[in-house]
């Protein structure tokens, strides 16, 4: 962790950020062990009845809808570079392989809808399919609380692995540009980017997607591994690897408990959110 100075704002927002990681242990705690553990546990996903050759198409689709609109900005920038400078060219080209991203999905689930969907209630019978006992705002809200000491633990434990095989520890390309810029507009791309386009996009690729249709039909930690090694790849840094992978975990797997798409992305929001505001303030975990 490197701190700035310790002024009265810093030590303020340190003492709010050690808040927030005993509130995210206490939640684990509660759900693990609290009142109503066992039903919280309980799967709550349906499995999705497509064919192998059908998903194939629809995750080539995904793929060539990002490519495709990624594509298209750099031709947009190799013809009229001057409007944009290099770092907001390189925000356009994030936000539009993430909406790519998503619009490939959107594409690939209009292709595949058709298809019939059968419960699966899992492990726990029927009562499964119930709706979880939380809403999913607050479900959201508790999950994004969570992920901040497991992620945090993990990172720590990453980063030393990386200096003992003598990795450097280059940080995202777009996080540099976060750190270094104080241009109101490309922080504004950004966080809009970040806390808004890329949970959706990804939450509805490799949960909604990629996990859900691997999840009844191989075995469920595969399924889980699987889904977050690939969404930790595609952001293509060795320092986010690990930690993404375990954030990966976590929200897979509030999904499969939850039956709502929407409680890992209103977490995954938070949590890019939350680095964001770190970032701004000079503190970097």
């Amino acid at each position: 962790m490197e701190l700035p100075e310790l002024t009265p704002a810093v030590i303020a927002l340190l003492v709010v950020e050690i808040a927030l990681y005993l509130a995210g242990l206490t939640t684990i705690y509660q759900w693990q062990f609290g009142e109503g553990a066992s039903d919280r546990r309980r799967v709550r996903i349906t499995s999705w009845n497509v064919s192998l050759g059908d998903f194939l198409l629809g995750a080539l689709v995904v793929v060539l809808g990002a490519l495709a609109l990624q594509m298209t900005v750099i031709g947009l920038q190799r013809a009229k570079p001057e409007q944009f400078s290099a770092d907001g060219w390189l925000i356009l080209q994030g936000g539009a392989f993430q909406l790519g991203l998503l619009g490939g999905a959107l594409v690939a689930h209009r292709l595949i809808r058709l298809r019939p969907l059968e419960e699966w209630a899992g492990p726990a019978g029927d009562e499964a399919a119930e709706p979880p006992p939380w809403g999913t705002v607050r479900g959201g809200l508790l999950l994004f609380l969570a992920s901040l000491p497991l992620v945090f633990a993990v990172s720590l434990v990453w980063q030393q692995l990386l200096k003992a095989a003598g990795l450097p520890l280059a940080q995202q390309e777009l996080i540099e540009l976060l750190r270094n810029t104080d241009s109101p507009g490309l922080i504004v791309g950004l966080t809009f980017l970040a806390v808004i386009v890329a949970p959706i996009a990804e939450e509805t690729l490799f949960r909604a997607g990629l996990f859900r249709y691997l999840r009844t039909r191989i075995p469920r930690i595969a399924a889980l591994l699987i889904s977050s090694l690939v969404f930790a790849s595609l952001h293509g840094n060795p320092v986010a690897f690990g930690p993404l992978v375990a954030l990966g975990l976590l929200l897979a797997i509030a999904y499969e408990r939850t039956g709502r798409i929407a409680v890992p992305i209103i977490a995954h929001g938070l949590f890019n959110l939350h680095t964001l505001l770190l970032l701004l303030t000079g503190i970097d975990l």
